[in-house]
């Protein structure tokens, strides 16, 4: 079941972030991408994004080194190892961060899931990405031939733990743990709710256009991460997201490589509901395993 305190809502609109900006000083990340073409969100960078953002590439930032037949497409990085490079291009954990992509958020989730796993708690999500930010803030548009960074920022190891208690509030941060490793005997006893973000036909091996094996992890459920999107890419309201999640209680979230599942865990933020942990390696390192149970149909 889902229960505790409700989170912080961690999605802000383009205008109250055009806004929060103005007041006080924002951290702004790029992480456009596209699986198809890995150096098109940085080209799209180049050619425009909001002033003051950096790019982080979910392929050279946002994931470790892949081992073939061991790792998944998207293993996450060291935890530390990626606290001292984020550190490195002058990111704080204590400046409001607010991260962007333009795809309908799944890598602006993956880097506000990493920022949260490594306890950050001012990190926002804007919601339609950089298509919201240019209806809502045409004029706010910066270009620029290479990567920015910001002012150098204290080290993060003497900030890592920050916390907001007076919030009243339980923190994301406490809940963002990852799991890397599926029991898979607890698995067949049912101990597990999975919830896969994949597209349907992917759930159920009818088509399979990344991964070399079709199908799903059995006893999971599909719930396509694009469902809670608005035809503008905006996050459906957060008491839609909690109706279909409470009718939905999961505990693990996965997908094809740990990008999309953070999508999921994004969506139970937005609607204050307890987060499910991240099965990072996901489907593509699940079937690394050759003896890994499967499941095809719906």
């Amino acid at each position: 079941m889902h229960t505790g305190m409700p989170v912080s809502n961690p999605i802000i609109s383009a205008v109250a972030a055009y806004e929060k900006s103005l007041q006080t000083h924002v951290q702004w990340v790029d992480c456009r991408f596209a699986l198809s073409d890995p150096e098109d969100g940085y080209r799209r960078y180049t050619g425009g994004h909001i002033p003051g953002a950096i790019y982080l590439s979910l392929d050279h930032d946002l994931s470790a080194p892949v081992v073939p037949g061991t790792t998944g497409r998207h293993p996450l990085p060291d935890r530390d190892a990626f606290a001292r490079h984020i550190a490195r291009l002058g990111l704080s954990p204590q400046t409001p961060t607010i991260v962007y992509d333009a795809e309908g958020c799944p890598f602006a989730a993956r880097l506000w899931w990493m920022l949260t796993w490594l306890g950050w708690d001012s990190v926002f999500v804007l919601d339609g990405g950089w298509a919201s930010w240019q209806r809502h803030v045409p004029l706010e548009r910066e270009q620029g031939p290479g990567r920015r960074t910001l002012p150098a920022a204290n080290a993060f190891e003497a900030t890592a733990a920050t916390s907001n208690p007076a919030s009243g509030k339980e923190s994301v941060r406490d809940r963002a743990q990852p799991v890397q490793v599926i029991d898979r005997e607890a698995l067949r006893q049912g101990t597990y709710r999975l919830a896969d973000a994949r597209a349907p036909e992917r759930f159920s091996g009818a088509q399979e256009p990344i991964d070399p094996v079709a199908g799903h992890i059995p006893g999971a459920m599909c719930t396509f991460w694009k469902d809670a999107l608005r035809d503008d890419g905006t996050f459906r309201p957060p008491h839609e997201l909690r109706s279909y999640w409470v009718d939905r209680p999961v505990d693990i979230c996965y997908c094809g490589s740990g990008v999309t599942a953070t999508h999921l865990i994004l969506q139970h933020a937005i609607a204050g509901l307890t987060l499910p942990q991240l099965y990072a390696g996901s489907w593509s390192e699940w079937i690394t395993d050759p003896d890994a149970p499967i499941s095809l149909g719906a």
